[in-house]
């Protein structure tokens, strides 16, 4: 309905006036701005009316625990492969004579097959073992020299030890030792036993070891009879000395 201009302003009219000058007066309440800074609550950034989801605290202390053995796991290094100790192969394991003497140097001769993963370790360990009265094999300390393996075989030098005496504290009558090869990636080898000369009245020879010191050589002789070739081979220099210097003065 509309105002009627002979009765003055009607009520919509004077609210429009006094809305204009003075809008405190304004009957009708106006909806306050919408706050800037508060973000709206359906909006997730990224994607406009989505809201967060809800979490549950024990499926994030899950998710939590799974990326710390995650990273425990990246950090640990791989467990190193097990080393096999038995592809390396010594064989014929053998004395260089068939009987030896205390105090004497004696050889162990044998074949050795290396792969070429380990063509770098070439060092062959020896021991040496005695057999006791009662039968068992009892280990003697023995001085090896040096051994290494060169295409396909080695060769190891030895010092004879004195034997072990028995229970009773007397000497052994007829010892015997066997000797033990090893290698860093093979199985122990027990080669032959052989028997260990010991010196008596009746043979009271032992062995006899000749020095050069100019070329810092040995010279053993293990036997009675190679000794006495070389004292004829003595003798023999010895007369011959002296007559170098004559010769050239006459």
């Amino acid at each position: 309905m509309k105002n009627d201009p002979s009765r003055g302003p009607g009520t919509e009219d004077l609210r429009r006036i006094l809305g204009k000058f003075a809008p405190e007066y304004d009957p009708k309440p106006k909806p306050p701005p919408p706050d800037s800074k508060k973000p709206d609550k359906q909006t997730k950034v990224g994607g406009a009316g989505k809201a967060h989801p809800k979490i549950n605290s024990k499926e994030q202390a899950d998710e939590d625990a799974d990326e710390e053995d995650r990273k425990k796991k990246a950090n640990t290094p791989e467990p190193e492969k097990p080393v096999d100790r038995t592809v390396v192969k010594i064989t014929n394991l053998a004395w260089d004579r068939e009987k030896i003497s205390i105090g004497g140097t004696a050889f162990l001769t044998m074949d050795v097959a290396i792969p070429p993963e380990h063509a770098h370790a070439t060092k062959i360990t020896c021991a040496l073992e005695q057999q006791m009265p009662s039968g068992s094999w009892k280990a003697v300390t023995a001085h090896f020299e040096p051994c290494n393996a060169k295409d396909g075989k080695a060769k190891c030098e030895l010092t004879i030890p004195e034997p072990l005496k028995k229970e009773d504290g007397s000497a052994p009558q007829r010892p015997f030792f066997r000797p033990i090869a090893k290698h860093a990636y093979s199985k122990e080898v027990q080669g032959p036993r052989i028997e260990v000369v010991l010196g008596d009245a009746a043979s009271p020879y032992d062995s006899v070891i000749f020095y050069a010191p100019a070329r810092q050589e040995y010279l053993c002789s293990d036997t009675e009879e190679e000794y006495k070739s070389l004292l004829r081979e003595i003798d023999l220099m010895n007369s011959l000395q002296g007559l170098t210097r004559k010769a050239l003065e006459e």
